[in-house]
């Protein structure tokens, strides 16, 4: 269990997402492996009055848990699945660096407050934004914008094959998409989103349609 003792009063302000994505941090920072059975347990010791069942104050809600737990990962903030586990993005990191700050009854520091020379960025995910405002799909709906996009080249931004997985894809999207929403970056944060919308399905169930076919 953590050794962060919370304030109640400011966890009852922040969401149950933030409190979730809090409590898998402190798993992963104690080298435990990010289980639905142990982010269960970590976030109903941490907040009992947040996490606990309706009709049994001492019993955890494994279902409003894992909802939790899926929220984060469509978010940005973790990876992986019930099964295998979870693990936390860049995103993910910041956002429960943010929450502790409040927990603790301090202010999260505003982005204007600090000098850029200040500012300590993560490599990967700077490599990662490059990667996106450089490709060529990303160019092409900069400057033609009114025209369609086939899946070949949906594929080909994420550089996955035809035989990959809905999962893979979906993964290697919320990554990137991560990295996008680290910086705050707006335009490949739009860029991204509109994505999304046209890719959605492809990303949930696959489909078999033609490469060419454009969305």
């Amino acid at each position: 269990m953590s050794n962060i003792i919370p304030d109640r009063l400011s966890a009852n302000k922040i969401s149950l997402d933030k409190l979730t994505i809090f409590s898998i941090n402190e798993l992963i920072k104690r080298g435990e492996r990010a289980k639905y059975e142990n982010i269960t347990k970590e976030a109903f010791n941490l907040f009992p009055e947040r996490f606990c069942m309706e009709t049994n104050k001492d019993w955890p809600d494994g279902h409003k848990i894992a909802l939790s737990i899926q929220r984060c990962r469509d978010r940005g903030w973790i990876t992986g699945s019930f099964s295998e586990g979870f693990s936390i993005t860049p995103l993910g990191e910041k956002t429960a660096d943010e929450i502790k700050s409040l927990l603790k009854g301090g202010e999260i520091e505003r982005k204007s407050d600090v000098k850029k020379e200040n500012v300590k960025t993560n490599k990967d995910e700077e490599s990662l934004l490059n990667y996106i405002k450089n490709s060529q799909l990303f160019q092409k709906m900069s400057k033609h914008p009114e025209e369609g996009i086939s899946e070949d080249e949906f594929r080909s931004f994420l550089q996955v094959s035809y035989e990959a997985k809905p999962s893979v894809c979906k993964s290697r999207f919320e990554r990137l998409k991560s990295a996008a929403e680290y910086f705050e970056d707006k335009e490949a944060i739009t860029f991204l989103n509109k994505l999304k919308k046209l890719f959605n399905r492809l990303m949930k169930t696959g489909w078999e349609d033609g490469k060419n076919r454009k969305y």
